[in-house]
């Protein structure tokens, strides 16, 4: 299993890089960046348990971000909650997160051949279906990815979950 162990933290490590040099005056917060341009309206509370993040942690990243001119509160869905979105600089700033991990990646990916990249997203695919059992696991798994690309597809970790 250590290949596959050194493999996960070598990816891992290309994308918390590649947050850090995107946002370096965002970070650690460009990861809830990433987390709230995934899911536009989505309350503190979901934003807080899909960080891991204890509320009040999660109101002071929201807090940081909001100074910064890149979210925004708006009434949710009822009176006791608060919808985040983003402006249109925390949207650009969450989509050059997700442009430079996508070059990092493709970066280290080049090496393989189409046919050992189509092999490797199925195998990927594989292993993540059924990967989380409800919504905000879900949310928590894919809190880097980039939702444009599942709009159309069936999400391999959470297309599952009703």
């Amino acid at each position: 299993m250590g290949i596959q162990t050194n493999l996960i933290l070598a990816f891992s490590n290309l994308v918390q890089t590649a947050v850090a040099r995107s946002s370096s005056h965002l970070d650690p917060d460009g990861s809830v960046l990433l987390a709230i341009h995934a899911h536009a309206g989505a309350p503190i509370r979901d934003i807080a348990s899909m960080m891991q993040l204890s509320h009040s942690g999660a109101v002071r990243v929201i807090d940081r971000l909001q100074g910064s001119g890149l979210v925004e509160r708006r009434q949710g869905a009822d009176k006791r909650n608060v919808a985040l979105v983003l402006t249109p600089a925390g949207r650009d700033q969450a989509e050059a997160i997700l442009a430079l991990q996508e070059t990092a990646i493709a970066t280290r990916l080049e090496m393989l051949s189409q046919q050992d990249l189509s092999h490797l997203e199925n195998t990927l695919e594989r292993i993540l279906e059924g990967a989380a059992e409800d919504r905000l696991e879900a949310w928590r798994l894919c809190r880097h990815c980039n939702h444009a690309i599942c709009e159309n597809a069936r999400c391999p970790v959470g297309g599952h979950i009703a």
